[in-house]
């Protein structure tokens, strides 16, 4: 019956029908009169005071999925102006994926620049975006745009294809021979892949024209 009676009491609030001194009254009980607004404060207090001493990038799992909720309910136009202005306030990133992916591009373009090429390790801070963006692209989900920020920078598509030929033009200049080749784990061990996809019947016809 309780229930019932605080679930009225919300109600008749909401309809503007309760009288200011049955407000004042249950204001003095802290009565909670929109559930809703009083769980969304709640969860911004939390954030606001998780934000004091943490970032934006160690946010714990539930504090992600309440903000991926504010994210979605702006876009559908059901965030009020108040509550951007507060989540906004503490520093809420509305499109994060953009920004990270603006981010890790201007990385890419920070390691061609100190290494002349693009050919990224896959032990490297930006290897695994590097390795999604492919990822992506094989499967048609790379927007138009990215893939041409990509190409201008003169992204690896298919870096097996690259490497192959890579370690192939080195070998060409050098000679199979070579104490330089003999002595390149990464180039001999090439050397011994092809040798044996041959013996196996993996070499294609195109590559063992080449060699």
């Amino acid at each position: 019956e309780l229930a019932v009676w605080i679930s009225t009491q919300r109600e008749t609030f909401k309809k503007g029908k309760l009288s200011k001194e049955r407000i004042d009254l249950l204001k003095g009980q802290n009565f909670i009169f929109d559930v809703k607004i009083h769980q969304w404060t709640l969860q911004f207090n939390k954030l606001k005071e998780f934000l004091k001493n943490n970032d934006w990038e160690n946010l714990d799992n539930k504090f992600h999925s309440w903000c991926s909720s504010q994210r979605n309910r702006k876009k559908k136009g059901k965030l009020n102006s108040t509550e951007i202005q507060l989540l906004e306030s503490i520093g809420m990133n509305w499109e994060p994926i953009d920004n990270a992916w603006n981010e890790y591009f201007e990385k890419l373009k920070m390691f061609k620049k100190e290494y002349g090429h693009i050919d990224v390790p896959s032990k490297h801070p930006i290897g695994n975006w590097v390795v999604n963006q492919r990822r992506l692209f094989n499967q048609n989900k790379l927007s138009k745009e990215r893939i041409n920020l990509l190409d201008n920078l003169e992204f690896i598509w298919d870096i097996q294809k690259y490497r192959w030929e890579k370690n192939f033009q080195i070998l060409k200049e050098k000679g199979c021979n070579s104490s330089i080749i003999r002595k390149d784990p990464i180039l001999s061990g090439w050397i011994t892949r092809q040798r044996n996809k041959y013996k196996s019947g993996d070499l294609s016809r195109n590559k063992i024209k080449l060699l």
